[in-house]
């Protein structure tokens, strides 16, 4: 997974076409390489009737990196019901997080921010959750609220640099709205 979001920065980041396309072919070979793997495991869980919730969870992140969110979407959604009908929660935040992202990357921001409401109930300390569900609130025109998770951030840490960039951009559409 961390060389395929590797890959995919180094194409969004590249100048020439050349570039661009052979990150591309290497996003698609580990992509692929990946993907046999974890196919592999999943099937191998599922010869043995093991929680496969983890691999699920694996399969949502690695559609994510390469912007597959309704694949991504339906890995986390099984993750969601496997560990629903295995009485476990330790992974909920992960997939409340990850279902929440999605929704955000597909401008479904309502359904993103009650995901990512859901995944800081399970872990109220998480600055990135809280940063992100902070952006959601701001493309939602919720200027309030997004103000206040930003708040919220800061006031556990003072050098967020994401929950900066976030509350600078908030300022800029106040700011180009007029208020």
């Amino acid at each position: 997974l961390s060389l395929i979001t590797f890959y995919v920065q180094q194409r969004d980041g590249a100048v020439d076409v050349d570039e661009k396309h052979s990150a591309q072919v290497n996003v698609d070979i580990h992509f692929r390489n990946a993907k046999r793997v974890l196919n592999s495991r999943l099937k191998e869980a599922a010869e043995k009737r093991k929680d496969d919730s983890n691999l699920r969870i694996r399969e949502g992140k690695l559609y994510q990196a390469v912007a597959k969110y309704a694949e991504a979407e339906k890995a986390y959604l099984k993750a969601l019901e496997v560990l629903r009908n295995s009485g476990k929660s330790l992974e909920l935040q992960g997939i409340y997080a990850g279902l929440g992202n999605c929704y955000v990357q597909q401008d479904e921001y309502k359904k993103g921010a009650g995901y990512l409401e859901q995944a800081l109930q399970e872990n109220p300390d998480d600055l990135f959750i809280r940063s992100r569900l902070a952006e959601t609130y701001r493309r939602m025109n919720d200027f309030t609220r997004a103000e206040r998770k930003y708040d919220e951030v800061f006031n556990v840490s003072i050098s967020h640099v994401e929950s900066y960039l976030g509350r600078g951009e908030l300022y800029k559409t106040l700011g180009d709205n007029g208020e």
